[in-house]
């Protein structure tokens, strides 16, 4: 048996969902509940890599299993009691057995949050980014169309050694684009894959245009590999603000 679970978790007290040597995970903390609900060993396929302290609204993950002793759709009750209140069970289905949660997945959206207010009150910093000076709206509009189709992001990310420098770095953006609601200004991002950090990198670079810091010229640079920006402008948000909203399958 194939079986999708989707959940929602809060990432503030874990590294990112993958399983972790030392560190606690979401990926580790689903496998320990399964394999306690289930009476053996379960490992789980999530539907990619979350940062440290990054939340989601539906992640997708799946795992097999001989069978299981209840009807699948009972699965998200049974497992509340054996996980965390960060971590909620939303549905359980039974998938074909090639579905896997990351590699059949044919796109992914983000959120991210920032409070754009004068005061940062405590209960957000976990949860948000705060971001008190002001921006243009017109620039941070161009700056995020600049994004958007298949585009070579190498100096949009992080994190990759020296073997990993021949990869292939290009990602197909469909929509990057963002909302203001009162102190409130959420961005939303959806592409056929995300290379680590890249989210966060282009929200910062974002911002940083839309408070005059940086121009469209340069970016468009960067992104055809030309000319890197300068990195004190080149900095990624937290991963507080940052939300795995769903997967495209």
């Amino acid at each position: 048996m194939n079986v999708r679970l989707d959940i929602a978790y809060d990432g503030s007290s874990f590294f990112g969902w993958q399983r972790q040597k030392e560190h606690p995970s979401v990926q580790a903390t689903v496998e320990e509940a399964l394999s306690r609900v289930l009476e053996k060993e379960i490992k789980v396929s999530g539907s990619g890599r979350t940062d440290a302290g990054a939340h989601a609204l539906c992640y997708t993950t799946n795992f097999h299993c001989d069978s299981l002793p209840f009807p699948v759709e009972a699965l998200p009750r049974i497992i509340r009691s054996y996980l965390p209140p960060s971590v909620v069970p939303l549905k359980a289905t039974l998938v074909e057995e090639h579905f896997h949660a990351r590699l059949s997945a044919s796109a992914r959206e983000y959120v991210y949050v920032i409070w754009k207010g004068r005061v940062f009150f405590p209960f957000l910093r976990a949860y948000v980014h705060w971001v008190p000076e002001g921006y243009d709206v017109k620039r941070l509009r161009e700056v995020c169309s600049l994004f958007v189709g298949r585009h070579d992001f190498r100096l949009f990310c992080y994190g990759y050694g020296r073997e990993e420098r021949e990869m292939n770095f290009y990602r197909r953006i469909s929509y990057f684009r963002f909302v203001e609601r009162g102190n409130w200004l959420v961005f939303f991002i959806k592409g056929d894959g995300f290379l680590r950090g890249m989210i966060r990198t282009l929200v910062g670079v974002s911002l940083r245009v839309g408070c005059g810091d940086l121009s469209c010229a340069e970016v468009r640079e960067a992104l055809v590999g030309k000319k890197d920006l300068p990195h004190p402008l080149k900095k990624a948000v937290p991963a507080t603000g940052l939300y795995f909203k769903r997967a495209y399958y």
